[in-house]
């Protein structure tokens, strides 16, 4: 599903597909399987490091090829989920990242679904129940390129390229009166063994 929408869709997703494929083709002709990205540093990456870095370059690019990426699948599965609540949690999923050009000190989001509770409760139920979420910021650096070290260099084995949920801090925030009708819970069923935070 995820190349089909690669294949047919240009968005972060396709260009770094398509990095990865040249990147394999020259592994397999012998060119050595060194990721080497000036923009990146001078450092020799891991892949997976390199393309995550380049993913999250532009956090509002990275957050629209996000939520087309999942409505693309929605739709292939024939899901019908609404569009309001897959907004959220790509919202929420991006807001969990740490992205480069975000410097506040906490950061904070408010969301119309209990996600972190969805999450931590293996996904069975999810309310809609509007919370601020919030935590201290993992890396604050204004330079790009140790930004990156920071981040998944090094900071990959602490987890600094993404806020653990049980990290996560939260607010009830109260319900506005056109919401009040809308607030319950939702059956959320998984489409995969993997699907989480």
């Amino acid at each position: 599903m995820f190349l089909e929408f690669c294949r047919t869709s240009e968005s972060v997703f396709s260009d770094e597909f398509t990095h990865v494929i040249e990147f394999r083709d020259g592994g397999y002709a012998g060119k050595g399987w060194d990721e080497y990205d000036p923009k990146l540093g001078d450092i020799i990456w891991p892949i997976e490091e390199a393309s995550w870095l380049r993913l999250t370059y532009n956090k509002e690019k990275f957050h629209q090829d996000a939520q087309r990426l999942v409505s693309f699948i929605d739709k292939k599965f024939n899901l019908n989920t609404p569009e309001k609540l897959l907004n959220d949690l790509v919202k929420f999923e991006v807001f969990t990242l740490s992205i480069r050009d975000n410097k506040d000190e906490v950061k904070s989001e408010d969301f119309e679904f209990d996600w972190k509770n969805f999450f931590i409760n293996n996904g069975s139920v999810l309310k809609q129940i509007p919370k601020r979420y919030y935590y201290n910021n993992l890396v604050i650096e204004n330079d790009p390129i140790m930004w990156g070290y920071k981040t998944i260099w090094y900071g990959r084995r602490s987890g600094n390229y993404k806020c653990q949920l049980q990290k996560l801090q939260e607010d009830v925030m109260p319900i506005k009166k056109s919401d009040k009708d809308e607030s319950g819970s939702l059956f959320a069923h998984t489409t995969h063994s993997t699907m989480g935070p």
